[in-house]
């Protein structure tokens, strides 16, 4: 089984993408999820999916994780986002 994963996951807007100081949506952030066993990301590992928010921070395509699983989803927009990391499981 899978789970979908998007902004509305696991409650509507929890993994939306704003900015910290004024709460307003981030568009363009480059989102990556890893398996938690595998972050930090090394040379050898790469992420399981990837996506982008629009501008409303949003994801554009929602992610399809195995279930019973602990992952890491990765937020970053160069020079204008500060990267951040969410723990989620499924």
């Amino acid at each position: 089984m899978v789970t979908k994963v998007d902004h509305d996951y696991p409650t509507p807007g929890n993994l939306l993408v704003t900015d910290n100081d004024s709460g307003l949506p981030v568009p363009y952030v480059r989102i990556r999820v890893y398996s938690a066993s595998s972050y930090p990301p090394s040379a050898t590992s790469s992420w399981i999916g990837a996506t982008v928010t629009d501008e409303s921070g949003k994801w554009l395509d929602p992610l399809y994780l195995p279930d019973g699983q602990d992952w890491v989803v990765h937020f970053s927009k160069k020079l204008t986002y500060d990267a951040r990391t969410v723990e989620i499981s499924t």
